[in-house]
């Protein structure tokens, strides 16, 4: 590996060389095995432990022995582990903007969006699309989302976007603290495209416009407001349970 190469990688850690060069850091090897099983292309593949070299060199022709200190330097882990990988980020199929699909309107933390890819994946939410949110190639993210990042259709979007797709969708649904009933709502839940907002100011005014439907999810009196990645995870359970009775 060259000098410049690596000069190049160490970069990665920031945003805006993850958007120049089109590349992030898959750190570790839980994350490196699921960026690999769900055909994720790799650049180079750096490991430093033998064994790790011998199990990635069968799948991957791009696996380099480097010395642990290239480890230490790349990841953002408080204990690296002995891989690390430079992912290209794949692009987005605007063609799947079909079945349901989860909009993250200008969510800032990026624990809450790992968790809700993590929930998306798992209620059969197949499309994620971020408009004005935090960069999902962010170690924070991935490493929240537990690969589930590369399971996904993910399209980085804005709202002019967006709008350019809505028929595809025959409900658009807002998570709202006024809303209906999620539990009492009559709503098909079927090719939806629910709205999650921002974690201090909520729905932005241009999807109230746009939506059909608000819900909530019933609460106690004494619980004032619920963590998004808490709500949203409930809301799709909620709908996954209802398709799937």
């Amino acid at each position: 590996m060259s000098i410049e190469n690596f000069k190049v990688y160490k970069k990665l850690k920031e945003k805006k060389y993850r958007k120049l060069y089109n590349k992030f850091l898959i750190d570790g090897e839980k994350l490196c095995d699921e960026a690999v099983k769900y055909g994720i292309k790799i650049e180079v593949c750096l490991v430093s432990d033998k064994k790790l070299f011998e199990k990635y060199n069968k799948v991957l022709s791009c696996v380099k022995f480097v010395d642990n200190y290239i480890i230490k330097m790349l990841s953002t882990a408080v204990t690296p582990q002995s891989v690390v990988m430079i992912g290209i980020m794949p692009n987005s199929n605007t063609n799947l903007f079909k079945g349901n699909t989860l909009v993250l309107d200008g969510l800032q933390d990026m624990g809450n969006v790992g968790t809700l890819l993590r929930s998306a994946c798992a209620f059969n939410f197949k499309n994620v699309i971020l408009i004005n949110s935090v960069d999902i190639y962010d170690e924070k993210v991935l490493r929240s989302s537990m690969g589930a990042v590369f399971k996904l259709n993910i399209i980085r979007s804005d709202f002019d976007n967006f709008i350019s797709h809505i028929n595809n969708f025959d409900q658009i649904i807002i998570a709202d603290m006024y809303g209906e009933d999620l539990y009492s709502s009559e709503c098909e839940f079927t090719n939806i495209c629910l709205v999650l907002g921002n974690e201090g100011n909520g729905i932005s005014q241009e999807f109230k416009k746009i939506s059909n439907k608000s819900i909530k999810i019933p609460m106690s009196k004494d619980t004032e407001s619920l963590n998004v990645a808490v709500a949203g995870s409930i809301i799709m359970s909620k709908i996954y349970s209802i398709e799937n009775i």
